[in-house]
């Protein structure tokens, strides 16, 4: 999959077919997928689903801030810079 923005993906559970050498009819794929500020499930369903004609279903679904608070990025920025005074900064 190409990656489309910054989102951390983590656990994934596969389900499959119960019989070895059997190609099942349906996959069940469950995915935590963490989402940016202003992002919602349709987003991450439309950037996995592609082109590719899918069901998805959200299990659970919880909508963060609609805008994502920087107001740290100052401090985090300067002490970064003191424990490595070559790093660059990207932006």
């Amino acid at each position: 999959m190409q990656e489309r923005g910054r989102k951390a993906r983590r656990r994934c559970r596969c389900v499959e077919g119960a019989k070895v050498n059997v190609i099942p009819s349906e996959l069940q794929l469950e995915l935590d997928g963490r989402l940016l500020p202003g992002q919602t499930a349709d987003d991450l369903f439309r950037e996995l689903a592609g082109d590719e004609d899918l069901e998805l279903e959200a299990l659970s679904y919880e909508p963060g801030s609609a805008r994502a608070d920087l107001s740290l990025m100052g401090l985090l920025s300067d002490v970064l810079t003191a424990a490595d005074p070559d790093v660059s900064k990207v932006g």
